[in-house]
């Protein structure tokens, strides 16, 4: 092992213009990244939000509540790291709120439920009108 060493150091001092050269490189890169870097004095801890609008015209508060919004709760309930949902029906229109905890990306996956699932209710509410 020390005869290892006693190569690497001996190489270095034979190419000191390569040693000073990469020194100089890597303290300028990271310079730059620490120039570079995203920080915030206050972190978002903010719980992630999706809410869903879906209009369903001609349908009663119950109609509603039974086609659109229990179902879209019950997809959001099933979703990885929920933490909250809350939903309201009126005259033809659900509303359903998913609050989860994790990162934004975590988004997407209500989103597609959502416009899954309104898709359907979509369906289910031109046969009323």
């Amino acid at each position: 092992m020390g005869a290892l060493i006693d190569r690497l150091i001996a190489a270095s001092l034979r190419h000191r213009a390569v040693v000073v050269g990469a020194t100089i490189l890597l303290a300028a890169a990271g310079l730059w990244s620490f120039a570079t870097l995203n920080t915030d004095a206050f972190p978002d801890l903010t719980p992630n939000q999706v809410l869903v609008m879906i209009e369903v015209p001609g349908l009663s508060p119950a109609e509603v509540e039974q086609q659109v919004t229990y179902p879209m709760e019950v997809a959001m309930l099933g979703l990885p790291r929920t933490t909250d949902v809350r939903s309201i029906s009126k005259v033809g229109l659900s509303v359903v709120l998913r609050a989860g905890a994790g990162a934004a990306a975590d988004a997407g996956c209500p989103a597609r439920v959502a416009s899954q699932r309104g898709g359907h209710a979509r369906a289910a509410g031109d046969g009323h009108g």
